[in-house]
């Protein structure tokens, strides 16, 4: 609506541009694109969405032009765009292993670009440059100064099923008071962990009940007391949400399991 009535403020476009993204909006993102002007935002913004969707030689000329950006964002940035050349340029597998530690190492403590070079060498089939890369950024991620380095880091290990490592990487360092995909991650995490910790019924019972009553996180607080063997009181917390949303098919296995 604010675009139909001032189409050519460019602090406006920018604007949109990072909510759209942000949104997972990527037509109205690529929409915006061409009309941004250069800027630090600006390039973030082309940045992000080249390497969402996977536009590597794009990704590769944005990269570029790292000094535009804060100097906390220029080592994602350039790893980055050295991956986008390695995933463009295919090549021998020893090639793609030798550039992936020279990568690994430009990196240099940094947990963003760790998480990068882990996915992008699971991706390419090279496992143990992947398991490296994760282990350097487990190892450094206390260092972080920023908040999402880590939260990068626990998306990374919840898809590797590292439970344990996204509750170390969480817990009390999110906010608990408004739900977030982080949160829902977290939750996630206290259920899958095994053996199942102490903190993980406190977590469920210090949330607020709006959010602790929200499907989602009800049926992972069901199967947490599933799981402790309390069978009375998961029977109680799923009947609740099928008595609410009788074709919630989650809810209705974990009732019947």
């Amino acid at each position: 609506q604010a675009i139909l009535l001032v189409p050519d403020d460019k602090n406006l476009l920018e604007r949109a541009a990072i909510a759209a993204l942000e949104a997972h909006d990527y037509g109205l993102t690529e929409t915006l694109l061409p009309k941004l002007t250069e800027s630090s935002n600006a390039t973030l913004v082309r940045f992000q969405f080249y390497a969402h969707t996977n536009n590597w030689p794009k990704l590769i000329e944005v990269a570029k032009q790292s000094e535009l950006v804060p100097e906390h964002e220029r080592v994602p940035m350039t790893t980055m765009g050295r991956l986008a050349a390695l995933m463009s340029a295919g090549g021998k597998r020893q090639d793609q292993h030798d550039e992936l530690k020279r990568i690994l190492e430009a990196a240099n403590g940094n947990v963003r670009a760790y998480v990068l070079v882990s996915e992008f060498a699971t991706r390419l089939g090279h496992q143990d440059d992947g398991d490296e890369a994760y282990n350097r950024a487990l190892t450094t991620v206390e260092k972080e100064a920023h908040l999402f380095g880590r939260q990068m880091l626990a998306r990374l290990a919840s898809r590797r099923g590292d439970w344990r490592a996204v509750v170390r990487l969480l817990d009390g360092h999110i906010d608990t008071y408004a739900d977030s995909d982080e949160l829902s991650l977290l939750a996630t995490a206290f259920v899958n962990e095994n053996p199942t910790r102490r903190r993980a019924l406190s977590f469920f019972k210090e949330l607020d009940p709006s959010i602790r009553n929200q499907p989602h996180y009800a049926i992972a607080y069901g199967l947490l007391e599933s799981k402790r063997g309390d069978l009375a009181a998961a029977e109680k917390v799923l009947e609740e949400v099928l008595s609410t949303d009788p074709k919630n098919l989650t809810a209705l296995r974990n009732l019947f399991a």
